[in-house]
């Protein structure tokens, strides 16, 4: 047994480990329950048709993401704040004008596809 098992008892140290992690384990934002996602994935290619490596792809001005070298992109865990939350998407890449934001309707455990070109700036 530990110093402060010895000092306080095992018994009561036992109870504060146990609230100490049930504490640790609660959501304290209602709004975003555990387990209440959905993804977002698309591809991101300039109006010739052409995939952009590296462009930045955002979701609510929060979750960030990085395109890879065939423009793909995929953004996990999006949450949802009741039944589907309406997330906006956007897209930067330098060399690039930023295409308009798009609004999407995203449900629990579902996956959308949001893509994007871009013209040269």
């Amino acid at each position: 047994m530990n110093v402060l098992g010895r000092i306080v008892g095992p018994g009561v140290l036992a109870a504060a480990v146990a609230a100490a992690l049930a504490i640790a384990g609660c959501n304290n934002n209602p709004a975003a329950p555990q387990g209440n996602y959905g993804t977002i994935a698309g591809v991101v290619k300039s109006s010739s048709g052409q995939p952009i490596a590296n462009a930045t792809v955002t979701a609510d001005l929060v979750i960030t993401t990085h395109t890879d070298s065939s423009g793909k992109y995929t953004i996990q865990q999006v949450p949802i704040d009741s039944s589907s939350t309406t997330t906006t998407v956007s897209c930067s890449a330098s060399g690039f004008q930023n295409p308009p934001d798009q609004h999407v309707t995203v449900n629990a455990g579902k996956q959308y596809e949001v893509d994007f070109t871009l013209s040269p700036s």
